[in-house]
């Protein structure tokens, strides 16, 4: 009997030890629609106690509460969610002054390639403490896109809008998303990620295909451009599109059957 109770105290104590010892699960929220899905892809949404009001996919994300947005970030809130980060695209640092004097830490990722997108989903499985999960993840977007490949190039204008007409330049993943479909990107030597090209400059490179994201003005690039396949997005297309996370093989694919 008393070695019986000496053997039910050590079990508690080694239990007692393995609590204190045992590492607190990271929390964070997500300013951005692709960050968002990459947590879910990669099974971390555990630790993901909020979301942009951008952020809509998958369904489950409503569930979530809203935290702001690329210029504003609700810092009450933050406050009161204790996030140990809040994950955002580069180049929107601007809205975070609120809540530099929180615990909370920013950290930015920049998505300009292909490569991009696979480096921070390897940063983000490290943060989330889901590294194995994202080595997989990656594994299988670089399979799906590697067996995406149109063997007769197109050329392709890309427009993020059409007055005045916004396309994509080196700088831009959609760039590379469109290379790595076997397709052209009429405008991927341009040195931005999103540059002002003239009616000049789009006629000059004769495009194939026109894909434009909104639909302004149909008719002017119908008379613009009445030899090409014009082509306009629908929401569903757009986002995976326009957003670089676990979705985008989806957007290889799209490109490569155009």
């Amino acid at each position: 009997m008393f070695k019986s109770a000496i053997r039910i105290v050590l079990v508690f104590f080694s239990f007692l030890f393995c609590l204190q010892g045992a590492k607190a699960q990271n929390s964070y929220v997500s300013l951005s629609p692709a960050i968002t899905e990459i947590i879910y892809a990669i099974g971390a949404q555990d630790g993901l106690s909020g979301v942009s009001t951008e952020c809509d996919y998958p369904a489950a994300i409503q569930k979530k509460p809203k935290i702001g947005n690329t210029y504003y970030v609700n810092k009450e809130l933050i406050i009161r969610l204790k996030p140990d980060y809040i994950f955002a695209d580069a180049g929107s640092e601007y809205a975070f002054n609120r809540i530099y004097s929180t615990k909370t830490k920013p950290v930015f990722f920049r998505f300009e390639s292909l490569n991009d997108i696979y480096k921070n989903i390897y940063e983000i499985g490290k943060y989330t403490e889901h590294e194995k999960e994202a080595q997989i993840l990656v594994s299988s977007l670089k399979k799906s896109i590697y067996a995406t490949k149109e063997k007769e190039p197109k050329r392709i204008l890309y427009l993020v809008q059409t007055n005045p007409m916004i396309s994509i330049g080196e700088k831009s993943f959609i760039s590379d998303v469109i290379k790595a479909s076997g397709q052209i990107s009429v405008t991927e030597e341009l040195k931005t990620a999103y540059p002002s090209i003239s009616k000049e400059f789009a006629l000059k490179a004769e495009p194939q295909i026109v894909v434009a994201g909104f639909r302004t003005d149909n008719n002017q690039l119908f008379q613009l451009f009445p030899h090409s396949k014009i082509i306009f997005l629908s929401k569903e297309t757009l986002d995976f599109i326009n957003r670089p996370g676990p979705r985008i093989y989806k957007a290889v694919q799209y490109f490569s059957r155009l």
